[in-house]
């Protein structure tokens, strides 16, 4: 799978998954944070390959990454959709009414999935915590101040 995972360390923590053969990302930003907040790759990227709620194929990648820094993250929204809306979102701030994506909280996982506005593939993101526990849409630490996140981003675009 043809892609990359972009990490923002900082104030402004982001995380995205972006993947040009379809010209299409996943990402999801967190709300401002009281101190530099630091992402770390935990090993590699990984191709995945599953399945939407229709059956059709995704595509995409996953890893493990780890954030420090803060005692706690809010997710402030996540943005499903192509370059284009992610860079206006980045730059912006402003998100189309029609990508817009409510988040899903299951046990310790949140998870964004819509369809394309012409229906013709979906996307996924999915932010499991494996250290630290979740809150609602708030990720807070560990005892030693660590979030482990096994992170994956799918498109229905094929590689």
């Amino acid at each position: 799978m043809a892609g990359d995972l972009v990490l923002r360390s900082g104030p402004h923590p982001r995380l995205l998954f972006a993947f040009p053969a379809g010209d299409s990302g996943v990402g999801v930003w967190f709300a401002r944070t009281p101190h530099w907040a630091s992402w770390h790759l935990i090993g590699g990227l990984h191709p995945v390959r599953e399945h939407d709620r229709r059956g059709r194929p995704l595509y995409g990648l996953s890893a493990v990454v780890q954030l420090t820094g803060n005692p706690s993250v809010q997710v402030h929204r996540a943005v499903l959709s192509s370059i284009r809306v992610l860079r206006n979102y980045n730059s912006r701030g402003k998100l189309p009414p029609l990508v817009e994506t409510p988040p899903h909280v299951r046990a310790q996982t949140i998870t964004w999935a819509r369809q394309r506005l012409d229906g013709a593939v979906s996307y996924r993101l999915s932010l499991q915590v494996l250290q630290g526990h979740l809150r609602g849409t708030r990720i807070i630490a560990d005892r030693r101040g660590v979030i482990r996140l096994a992170v994956t981003g799918l498109t229905g675009e094929p590689p």
